[in-house]
């Protein structure tokens, strides 16, 4: 048994000597195209994330100009609040109202603090 396994090494032993540049030549195309393809597969996966975050990107871009349109209007909402909130404080102070003199006191301190 043991002289059949001996033999067999010294086979693969003097295979190897005999074919050592085609085994290199071998080892290094199939490392070569090994590494071709999962490059390739890197680009591929490169530009799919890419997109994925272009979308995104865009989506956010959407959803920021969404928000700024709507700052906007709010902005401009509260300046017509303000308008009518100040005649209403003007005409309740003009009747005797405590609630008008108290919204006037309140706006006057506002603007002294900011």
């Amino acid at each position: 048994m043991e002289v059949k396994e001996k033999n067999k090494k010294e086979r693969v032993i003097l295979f190897v000597k005999n074919h050592k540049s085609e085994i290199i030549t071998s080892g290094i195309a199939v490392v070569a195209i090994c590494g071709y393809f999962i490059e390739k597969n890197n680009v591929a996966n490169l530009k799919l994330i890419n997109a994925q975050l272009m979308n995104d990107n865009t989506k956010a871009l959407k959803k920021i100009s969404n928000l700024k349109g709507e700052n906007q209007f709010l902005k401009t909402l509260c300046e017509v609040k303000d308008k009518f909130f100040d005649k209403a404080i003007s005409e309740s102070m003009r009747h005797g109202g405590s609630f008008g003199a108290q919204q006037m006191a309140f706006k006057r301190w506002e603007t002294v603090v900011n």
